[in-house]
Order: structure tokens, then C-alpha cells, then sequence
């Protein structure tokens, strides 16, 4: 019986595996075509980036204003005026961030107010949120607690150039001096610093590994080992700027710089997997979606800008849309909806490729 057995389970994996080898590849789900959803006009111009949850898109504009939009429909869930700054959400919350530090925040389902606090830290970065803490950066540095707005810590000596990352137990930050410095978030203590020639522009991503991967001012792309006091595991000379966060996507990190180059790494060694000509200067960083990346790029003419999409496992472009108006910052996604603030006063949305499974 024993013997019956294992000759049946034997030829079970055969089958099986050899089913397996013989599987058609699977297509990639499309970006495109997109079709226009919907356009909001707004009084003022936008102030800062977009952001957004999984049912609503964030506005901040120049009169002070802060807007809540359906991202399905753009119509207006909330409106609060009397904050100036620039918008970030997380956990729940919509904060705002004024120049003079003065941070307010905002249930993000009815814009009900929560609490306003003074970081003591000037500057035109958003706040960033991260489970229960509140990051503000600039000229200074401090983390409030999310909850009651009351500070955790601050640092008044340092001077954030990029917006700062939070992972885990610590605070990515990159400073005025030309340093990128890996900070404790509990204390604001610093446990390792990375020299850069430059002072960086753009927010570093961390892979599943725990491997900081961080686009320089000085023409390199980096991967760092956080557990090894900012380690370099590799290094990649590039021959221009990166100005937008990489993004992860498989195996690769791809990132945008000012070559008008998407570039694809090898995330475990820094080899070059591809690269994929831009038509212009880049506007964004990849923005994943699907199988899929857009990238937003300036037009040749002015008032113009496309998104560009890849297939980030080869670089094959997949297609490109003219958007609808001069796009003012990067683009979010927002389910199947890529959602950009125009410069002529509105927001507007696309809706992308079916996300439908493959059959």
C-alpha cells in the first residue's frame, strides 16, 4: 500500500510540475487607455503636493483653504479654511503644515478639527505621518504625537533638505550640510550619517530587505544597509540629479533623474536591468500602478505635460496620454485613478487600465 501510495504522489508532482512549465506567460495589466473621470476647479492655485486615502484626495490651496475631494466623482466631502500650509494624510488624519511651523490636523473623513500645535520648525515641506507620530522638518526638526500634538522631541540644529523617511525605528533625513542621517524615532539621537557632496532633494525608498535605496545631487544612486551604520552595498554613477523618491518594484528600484532617464537596478548588486528614454524633463519619480509605471513629464511646449508608461520588468514603453492641463506636482493613484492638481486651478482624474485578474 505504502509503495501505491508514493508511486501515486510521484506521478501527482510530475503532472504537476510539468503543468507548470507549460503555462502561458501572463500579460501584464494595462495602464492605458485612460479616459478623463473628472475635473474640479478650485478657487486658488494648489499649494504644495496632493494627497490622499483610499476614498478621498486631499487639496491645499493658496487662499488657505483645505479640500476634501471624492476621489470617484471629485465632488467636495469637506471643506476648512483658515490653514495654510501644504497637506499630508495618514492613519486617519489630514495635516497641514504652515511655513511658520504651526501644524493643524483634521479627521480626514469630515475634516473635524483634532488639534493645532507649534513645531518651532519653519519651512515648505509636508509633514509626514507615520503611525503615531507626526514628522516635521525644515529648519529643524521635530515628532509630535499624532494623537494630541504634543512634541516627542526636536532637534533645532538641523536642517532637512528633502522630506524625511520613516522606518521602523528610525527617521531618514536627509540635511543642509551634505549629510543624509539615519536617526533613532523614538530621541531624534543620530546612530549613522552618510556624506553626500550635494544636500539631497529627494526622499530615500526601503525595500522588503530593510536596504535604504537613496538617489543623490552628486550623480550616484546608493544602497545602504541601515543594520550596518549606513553601510554602502553598492553604488551606481548616473549623469544627472535625482529630484523624485525611487520606487521598488520587484526585483529592480527604478528611479528618474535629470538625463530624462527611467532607470531600472538590480536591487541585490546595482547592476543596470534597463533604462528607458523620457521625451523631457521629468516632472515625477515612477508611480507604480498594476504591472505598470507612469511617469509624468514636462511637455515641449509650455503648458503641456505626459505620462509616460512602462513595464517595469523590461522598460518596453506601454504607452502615453497628453494630460488634460499643465500638471503642478506629481500625481497620486488613487485606486484606478491617477489624480494630478493642474496649474490652471483645478484637479482632475484619469482613469487608468482594468486592474481586472488576467484570465
Amino acid at each position: 500500500m505504502r509503495a501505491i501510495f508514493a508511486s501515486l504522489l510521484s506521478t501527482v508532482l510530475v503532472v504537476t510540475v510539468a503543468g507548470c512549465r507549460h503555462r502561458p506567460p501572463v500579460t501584464p495589466r494595462p495602464l492605458f487607455p485612460m479616459t478623463a473621470t473628472w475635473t474640479r476647479p478650485v478657487p486658488a492655485t494648489v499649494e504644495g503636493p496632493l494627497a490622499a486615502d483610499t476614498v478621498s484626495v486631499f487639496v491645499a490651496t493658496r487662499d488657505g483653504a483645505v479640500r476634501a475631494l471624492d476621489a470617484e466623482t471629485g465632488r467636495p466631502r469637506w471643506r476648512v479654511d483658515g490653514r495654510p500650509g501644504v497637506v499630508a494624510a495618514g492613519g486617519g488624519l489630514v495635516a497641514v503644515r504652515g511655513e511658520d511651523g504651526t501644524v493643524w490636523t483634521m479627521d480626514a473623513g469630515t475634516g473635524s478639527d483634532r488639534w493645532k500645535a507649534a513645531s518651532g520648525v519653519r519651512g515648505p515641506l509636508p509633514a509626514v505621518l507615520y503611525k503615531d507620530a507626526v514628522i516635521v522638518a525644515g529648519e529643524g526638526l521635530a515628532v509630535l504625537e499624532a494623537a494630541t500634538g504634543q512634541p516627542r522631541w526636536t532637534v533645532p540644529e538641523a536642517r532637512a533638505t528633502a522630506p524625511p523617511l520613516a522606518w521602523g525605528p528610525w527617521l531618514f533625513v536627509g540635511e543642509a550640510d551634505g549629510a543624509f542621517r539615519c536617526r533613532d524615532l523614538v530621541t531624534g539621537g543620530v546612530l549613522w550619517t552618510y556624506k553626500t557632496t550635494h544636500p539631497l532633494v529627494a526622499a530615500p525608498v526601503v525595500d522588503d530587505e530593510g536596504h535604504v535605496l537613496l538617489g543623490t545631487t552628486d550623480r550616484r544612486f546608493v544602497a545602504l544597509d541601515p543594520r550596518k551604520k549606513g553601510d554602502v552595498r553598492w553604488s551606481w554613477k548616473i549623469g544627472g540629479d535625482v529630484q523624485a523618491p525611487p520606487a521598488v518594484s520587484g526585483p529592480h528600484v527604478l528611479f528618474t533623474n535629470h538625463e530624462d532617464v527611467l532607470y531600472a537596478l538590480r536591487r541585490g548588486n546595482g547592476h543596470l536591468a534597463w533604462r528607458a528614454s523620457l521625451p523631457s524633463r521629468p516632472l515625477s519619480g515612477p508611480i507604480l500602478y498594476g504591472d505598470g509605471v507612469l511617469v509624468a513629464c514636462f511637455g515641449s511646449r509650455p503648458g503641456e505635460t505626459f505620462l509616460i508608461g512602462f513595464d517595469p520588468r523590461t522598460g518596453q514603453r506601454q504607452g502615453d496620454l497628453k494630460a488634460p492641463g499643465e500638471v503642478r506636482t506629481p500625481p497620486v493613484i488613487v485606486g484606478d485613478l491617477v489624480v494630478m492638481a493642474l496649474r490652471d486651478r483645478a484637479v482632475a482624474a484619469l482613469r487608468l487600465g482594468s486592474l481586472e485578474p488576467n484570465p
